[in-house]
């Protein structure tokens, strides 16, 4: 025999209309692991990352590799280098300002903890 879920019975069929993170009871939901109710989880800017974050992080380990490369052909200098301004060390410099360009988004957008 089949029976309706408590949120069909206690309605008279049609479904119960609770907010998001509430018990059938109308409390809270706590959650299992870290004690706090998922209200307090999911409410508000405060518990999502921004993109900029992200960006940061691309654009740090893009100007390592680039910069490492750069330093590499710097110790290791090929015998034709083919690029006329090959003695600027143009990847260097470049890997260089995207790595400490993404250190200063990763720091100034990083996720804040709250305790």
């Amino acid at each position: 025999m089949w029976v309706a879920p408590p949120s069909r019975r206690l309605s008279g069929g049609r479904p119960v209309r609770r907010t998001e993170g509430e018990t059938p009871s109308g409390q809270p939901a706590k959650c299992r692991r870290y004690g706090r109710t998922v209200r307090s989880l999911k409410a508000g800017v405060h518990s999502m990352i921004s993109i900029w974050f992200f960006i940061g992080i691309s654009l740090a380990v893009n100007g390592a590799l680039i910069m490492g490369a750069g330093i590499y052909q710097v110790v290791n200098p090929p015998a034709d280098p083919g690029v006329v301004l090959f003695h600027l060390h143009a990847n260097v410099w470049w890997g260089a300002v995207l790595f400490v360009l993404g250190l200063i988004y990763c720091v100034k957008f990083a996720p804040k903890r709250h305790a």
